[in-house]
């Protein structure tokens, strides 16, 4: 190696949940949303579904820790559980 060449550390490898993230994200504001009448049980319902798709895709992915993931998965099932309650309800 001659001195005008700088050494390149190797690219560090990418550990970040973008999947559980957005689960929990998700999942909060169905839960949310899912105790107001006011909002549509419809949308909500996608947005819990969502929620609940990005869970099992961060929970499936290799190298990254689960938490987040299973959190936004538990969180978007119980919002979905709350809609379809409240749909059959009326």
């Amino acid at each position: 190696m001659t001195p005008k060449q700088k050494r390149v550390p190797p690219a560090s490898k990418q550990t970040s949940d973008h999947y559980g993230l957005t689960a929990v994200i998700l999942g909060i504001l169905a839960l949310i949303g899912s105790l107001f009448p006011l909002i549509a049980y419809d949308i909500i319902g996608w947005v819990a579904g969502a929620a609940v798709i990005f869970g099992i895709a961060g929970f499936t992915s290799q190298g990254i820790k689960k938490t987040m993931a299973l959190t936004g998965l538990v969180t978007g099932a119980l919002a979905a559980t709350v809609v379809i309650d409240k749909i059959f309800d009326y």
